[in-house]
C-alpha cells in the first residue's frame, strides 16, 4: 500500500511541477497576440514654412489642409508645405525625423483609447511633453525660423 501512495505522489508532484513550469508559458503565448493587436498608430507629419512675406497659400490639397489647421491660430502672408511625411508605428516606438532646420523631431505613441492617443513629443531644442490628441484633431508645433519664416510642424494621428 505505501508504494503505491508513493507512486501516486511522485506522479502528482511532477504534474504539479510541469504545469508550473508550462502553465505560465501557455498563457503568456495565449496573452502575446491581444497585446501586440492592441497598438498601431498612422502618423501623418507635415513640414510648413509659414512667413509675413506675401506669396499667400499654395493651391495643392496638403497647403489648403495646412492652412485650414494654422488660419485660425497664427499670422502669416504665405505658407507653403516643405515635406510630409507618414509612418505607422507601434506603441512605445520612436520615430525620428531630421528637420530641415537641423534639429531632430521624435515621436512615441504611449497609449491609445478612446479619448485620443497619448504621443510623448520631443522636438529638439523647442519643447518636449507628453500630449493626449483626438482623432481628427492634429497636434502644433512652431516657432524655429527656417528661410526667412517660420518651421511648423503639423502631427495628425489616425488609429
Amino acid at each position: 500500500m505505501r508504494s503505491s501512495s508513493r507512486v501516486g505522489r511522485r506522479v502528482s508532484g511532477r504534474v504539479r511541477r510541469l504545469a508550473g513550469l508550462w502553465l505560465p508559458l501557455a498563457i503568456g503565448l495565449l496573452w502575446a497576440p491581444a497585446a501586440g493587436a492592441q497598438g498601431k498608430v498612422a502618423l501623418d507629419l507635415t513640414l510648413v514654412l509659414v512667413s509675413d512675406e506675401p506669396g499667400g497659400v499654395a493651391a495643392d490639397a496638403r497647403a489648403r489642409r495646412a492652412d485650414e489647421i494654422l488660419g485660425k491660430e497664427l499670422r502669416y502672408e504665405s505658407l507653403e508645405v516643405v515635406d510630409t511625411k507618414k509612418r505607422e508605428l507601434s506603441l512605445n516606438e520612436i520615430w525620428s525625423v531630421e528637420l530641415p532646420t537641423r534639429r531632430s523631431f521624435r515621436v512615441r505613441p504611449m497609449d491609445v483609447g478612446d479619448n485620443g492617443v497619448l504621443l510623448s513629443v520631443d522636438l529638439e531644442g523647442v519643447t518636449q511633453g507628453d500630449f493626449r490628441v483626438r482623432k481628427g484633431k492634429p497636434l502644433v508645433f512652431g516657432g524655429q525660423s527656417h528661410e526667412g519664416g517660420k518651421l511648423v510642424v503639423i502631427v495628425e494621428p489616425d488609429y
